[in-house]
Parts: C-alpha cells; structure tokens; sequence
C-alpha cells in the first residue's frame, strides 16, 4: 500500500468520526455495554498473558474517556490522531482533571510506546533479550489497567459535575 492509498479521500481520519453523544438512552446503554466488553476484556486479557492485546484496549479506553471529557468541557485538540494528541490538549487545559493522573497517563503511555514499538527493535544485546521484552509488556499492562480505572472515576466524577453545573445554570 502507497501513502497515496493511505492519505485518500477514502480514508476515515480520526477528527472525521464524531463523538456520538448519548442524546438518548439507547446510544448511552450501548456506550456502558461497549465499555463492559472492553473492560472486560482488558481483563480477561491480562489474566490469560496478552499483553500487547491489554496496552491496546486500554489505549482505547483512555483515549474514549478523555475525548469524553474534553467534549464536554468543550475542549478540542486540533488534530486528533492518538492518545498523544488528547493529552496535549489536556496539558494545555486541565479543567478539573488530576495534573498527578495526567502525569501518570502520560508516563504509561511513553511506557506503552516503548513497549510495543520495541517488540522487534534493539540496540544492545540486554534489549534483545526476548523474556524481558514479554514482562516490560506485562508490566504496562497491569498499570495501563489500573490507570485506565483511574481515569474512568475521574472523568465519570467530572462528568457528572459538569452536567450538575448546567442544570443549575438552567435553573437561575
């Protein structure tokens, strides 16, 4: 495939797709039973030792929160092209969200890039050592997991603010 074929008219970039808002029950029931799968998944896929498949989802999970957050703060990045791109856009803007948690985004996700960029790279011969690339994998893993949680609560928490702050805005 060239990069003509990549970079078409055809090709669905990421800041083309928008949000779908839960303006009604169905599309809000069919997000909590997305994030079912993927939660559970995420699991499922650690406890039976997939790891790169557990950075991957999680990724996707954090990403989706924080998109989430942003879109109701109404803070847009640019561009959107990955999870780099929203925490930019947060650093710049915290509106509320944990600068400690961001931090930790931020670090899992060198980790990650680290991780899963270097499953087949290595510039010394204790880089090569294909058993310590696995736990590096593991490792990320677990903490994507636990941070994925993290920003879960706290962009629920906001959330929830947020819509609390509107409401009472209606009222006055």
């Amino acid at each position: 495939m060239t990069n003509k074929n990549l970079n078409s008219k055809n090709s669905i970039k990421q800041e083309d797709k928008p949000r779908l808002l839960a303006s009604n029950p169905d599309v809000g029931r069919a997000r909590f039973r997305v994030y079912a799968h993927v939660l559970g998944r995420i699991k499922s896929s650690l406890n039976a030792g997939f790891y790169l498949e557990t950075i991957a989802l999680t990724e996707s999970f954090i990403s989706d929160r924080l998109d989430s957050f942003m879109s109701a703060k109404k803070i847009r990045p640019q561009r959107i092209t990955g999870l780099g791109c929203y925490l930019n856009g947060l650093k710049n803007n915290l509106n509320g969200f944990d600068s400690e948690l961001l931090d930790a985004v931020i670090a899992w996700k060198n980790k990650r890039n680290k991780s899963l960029h270097g499953m087949a790279k290595f510039s010394t011969l204790e880089e090569a050592d294909w058993n310590q690339k696995v736990e590096n994998c593991r490792i990320c893993a677990v903490e994507g997991e636990k941070i994925a949680n993290e920003v879960k609560k706290m962009v629920d928490k906001l959330r929830r603010q947020s819509i609390k702050e509107r409401k009472n805005t209606l009222k006055k």
